[in-house]
């Protein structure tokens, strides 16, 4: 079978990883502020199941609007939560990585 390397089929994949960097790093927030799923879901208006596939990377179709009301919720900026490692989970907080 021969393998699809066609411009569609990276640019899913490069959004695929884009969705899962944003969702890793708004749990690890999330983590971090001992929230609750649903507490954050009501704050921000969207159903907590809405909030778990963002979380984990399954909501491709994401509404900006969504995701900067995240953002004003964990009062971090947008450029913050789309950055590859910018926070992350250790025994069970989130840490903002060091720049180095």
């Amino acid at each position: 079978m021969k393998k699809d390397n066609s411009p569609s089929k990276a640019f899913e994949k490069k959004l695929d990883d884009f969705l899962h960097i944003i969702g890793d790093n708004l749990y690890a927030l999330r983590m971090n502020s001992n929230a609750a799923l649903n507490t954050v879901a009501k704050a921000i208006k969207i159903s907590p199941s809405r909030l778990s596939k963002i979380e984990q990377g399954l909501c491709p179709h994401c509404r900006f609007g969504t995701l900067v009301m995240l953002c004003k919720y964990y009062k971090i900026k947008l450029t913050d939560v789309a950055t590859k490692g910018k926070f992350r989970i250790r025994n069970g907080i989130a840490i903002t990585k060091k720049k180095t």
